[in-house]
This record gives C-alpha cells, sequence and structure tokens, in this order.
C-alpha cells in the first residue's frame, strides 16, 4: 500500500477486508515500522480491516526532506493525512510506544474521526519541568544535525545475522532476534554483495524535544471521549516512565470520561505485542466486540 504525500508515499500493509469499515489503522513505535504489528494482526479475525503503516522516514515511507526534522507534533498531521485519504469514515486507532501517545494525541484533537484507541506499553508523551528540557536543548541540536549531515551511501554494512543482533542489542532485549527479523523485512536494505544496511532516515534517531506541558494535555483530554483499553508490560519501564510520571492523575481522568475504559497489566517486555501476541490480540479482539456493543 502506498499512499502519497508530497514528499513522496506513505507505505503500508493491509490486513483482513480492505473494504471493510470502519479501519484500525495501527501506527508502529519509534524507530520501528508496520511490521512490528504482523504478530498481532496475524491473529485478528479477517472481518476487521487493518492498516499497519511505516511512519515517515521509516521501513518502505519516504524520508521527509532534507532539514526537514520527525516531531511528535508533526506526526498527528501524518495520522490526518492518511484519514483523509482512506475517507472510510471513523476509525479505531491501536498504537504502541511513541506509536500509541502519537494516537493517543491525535483521538484528542480530532475526537470526530476515532471509535477507540488502544495503547500498548505507552500513552501521553508530557513535561513539567521546563528547566530539564533547556539543559538538555543545545546538546539535542547538535545531534540532530549532525545525524542530518550523515551521507547515507556511507552507511555502515552488516551480515543479516550482525544487523539483527544490533537492533536487539539497542533495544535493550525488549526485541528478541526472531522479532528483530521481522522488523528487519521492511527495515533493511539488501546489497548487491548480499549484506545490508538499515534503511531508516538517521534524523528519526534524534531526541524529540517537542512534547507537551502537563496543562496543556489536560486542555486537550477535554475533548477526550474515544473507548479506550491500554495494556502495560510489566517488564518495562516505559509506561510510567515518561508522561504519566508526570501526569499521574490522566489515568483516572480516562477512567471516569471514556465511555468504555480497559487497563491491563501484562508479563513481558516492551515489545509485548510482538512476544505475546495471542494474548494481546485476544485481548484486543474482545475489546473491538465490546465496542462494537457499545455502538
Amino acid at each position: 500500500v502506498r499512499i502519497p504525500v508530497p514528499w513522496g508515499h506513505i507505505a503500508g500493509k493491509w490486513w483482513g477486508s480492505r473494504e471493510g469499515t470502519p479501519v484500525i489503522l495501527a501506527i508502529h513505535g519509534w524507530q520501528d515500522n508496520a511490521g512490528s504489528w504482523d504478530p498481532v494482526c496475524e491473529r485478528i479475525p479477517d472481518e476487521y480491516s487493518v492498516l499497519a503503516v511505516d511512519l515517515p522516514g521509516n521501513g518502505l515511507s519516504s524520508h521527509f526532506p532534507p532539514f526537514v526534522s520527525y516531531t511528535f507534533l508533526e506526526t498527528p498531521a501524518i495520522l490526518k493525512r492518511i484519514v483523509n485519504y482512506l475517507n472510510r469514515g471513523k476509525i479505531h486507532l491501536l498504537g504502541h510506544s511513541g506509536g500509541s501517545a502519537v494516537c493517543f494525541m491525535y483521538a484528542c484533537t480530532f475526537p470526530e474521526d476515532v471509535i477507540s484507541y488502544c495503547g500498548i506499553d505507552y500513552l501521553v508523551y508530557c513535561y513539567q519541568k521546563e528547566s530539564a528540557r533547556v539543559t538538555a536543548l543545545s546538546k539535542n541540536l547538535d545531534t540532530a544535525i549532525n545525524l542530518a549531515l550523515r551521507d547515507p551511501r556511507k552507511a555502515k554494512r552488516y551480515s543479516w545475522e550482525e544487523a539483527r543482533d544490533k537492533w536487539v542489542a539497542a533495544t535493550k532485549g525488549s526485541l528478541t532476534p526472531l522479532t528483530a527479523e521481522i522488523l528487519m523485512q521492511r527495515g533493511v536494505s539488501k546489497l548487491p554483495d548480499g549484506r545490508v544496511v538499515f534503511s531508516r532516515d538517521n534524523r528519526v534517531k534524534s531526541a524529540d524535544l517537542n512534547q507537551l506541558k502537563v496543562d496543556q494535555v489536560t486542555d486537550m483530554v477535554r475533548n477526550y471521549e474515544a473507548s479506550t483499553c491500554l495494556l502495560r508490560a510489566k517488564d518495562s519501564m516505559y509506561f510510567y516512565s515518561r508522561g504519566i510520571k508526570n501526569f499521574p492523575g490522566i489515568l483516572d481522568i480516562l477512567k471516569n470520561q471514556c465511555r468504555h475504559y480497559e487497563y491491563h497489566d501484562l508479563e513481558g517486555n516492551h515489545h509485548i505485542h510482538m512476544d505475546k501476541a495471542d494474548e494481546v490480540s485476544e485481548i484486543y479482539v474482545s475489546f473491538l466486540n465490546q465496542v462494537k456493543r457499545l455502538n
């Protein structure tokens, strides 16, 4: 699947009926790609229509033009382009990690577009202390500039096994060799000599300071009304260590405000949707069925 955009295309992968409605739009985590949804989508009944996309700069999607930054605040606009292109009415959102935060922000910003949101091991990207952001700003800007100046023609070449092991190591064991190889199907380019290079844009690696303040999220969540299912991986630090640590009251707000709300603690690490696909897909399909009954 290729969705045209001014800088090229957004690549995606359909599961189930392409004509079915509403569409489930699945958004991967930071530096992953649409392949991360393969294990779950293989287990979702064909009656559902799932579109998993590669965010710009990842997988098979086009990179942004030179010196255009990849930011958290830009990504909901990418989702809006996709929703407008599909023109299939309201959607379900399914997100993992940073993709989950993007889906949540989209559902707050465009509540009229969203029936339900399921977020896996992440919810919101926000901060409290301005001083910490100021301290990190110069370092992160230098890093972003240096990454942008790298010549992709000089990218390091790896054997398949070396690339797989490097990806596993970069996630500190959240990925296994098996799940890393699933991501590699869309995340590396094969060279004539049999070696591979990572195909993601170097610029997606830089830290993103485009977070929201807690009071901004507080204002945004007032518009939120989607049925919600949150899944937290017990062996992962990500769910609480970022935005929820700064805004712990958000879970109670959602519980009281959503038409239907579920929260699940699951054994496993950050890429739990790949490692425990049976359990995750069972919870998600049950959630979708519950939402269908409510609507």
